[in-house]
């Protein structure tokens, strides 16, 4: 089982994307393809020098990867997080 911390730090991550999208909460589906309303290097500052994230270390890692920096939309970087978060937590 993940520790407390590694699943509340892919959650936040998860749940920050989609708080800084532009969008109500009723228009997030899981392929609703949407466009990020500020650049990637300002998103990643955000979610990682944030008081609630704990492991910056691990932020900054997840949100480095080759993977996530191609990301167009939200949607494909919640998903890669969501992966990231659980090998993560697995290892």
């Amino acid at each position: 089982m993940a520790p407390p911390n590694q699943l509340f730090l892919v959650l936040l991550i998860f749940l920050s994307i989609f708080s800084l999208s532009s969008l109500p909460t009723s228009a997030i589906i899981p392929k609703a393809n949407v466009s990020l309303p500020i650049p990637s290097s300002q998103l990643v500052e955000k979610l990682c020098n944030s008081k609630a994230v704990q492991n910056r270390r691990f932020c900054l890692k997840a949100l480095s990867t080759p993977e996530v920096i191609a990301a167009k939309h939200t949607t494909q970087i919640g998903t890669l997080i969501m992966k990231l978060g659980a090998a993560n937590a697995k290892a």
